[in-house]
């Protein structure tokens, strides 16, 4: 029985190291997309002035 204990409590610490990961990817993804919008939209603005020349 104690050895379930000690297995579940591995898996418990596992998930939660898991979900603050999880967590953590999320939130890069959301920051690198809004970084490569931003990048999107100056590349447009600087085509526009070189078709515009």
């Amino acid at each position: 029985l104690s050895q379930l204990d000690n297995v579940q409590e591995k898996l418990v610490a596992s998930l939660g190291n898991n979900q603050k990961l999880l967590e953590e990817t999320k939130s890069k993804i959301d920051s690198n997309l809004s970084t490569i919008q931003t990048n999107f939209s100056t590349v447009e603005k600087r085509l526009e002035k070189l078709t515009s020349k």
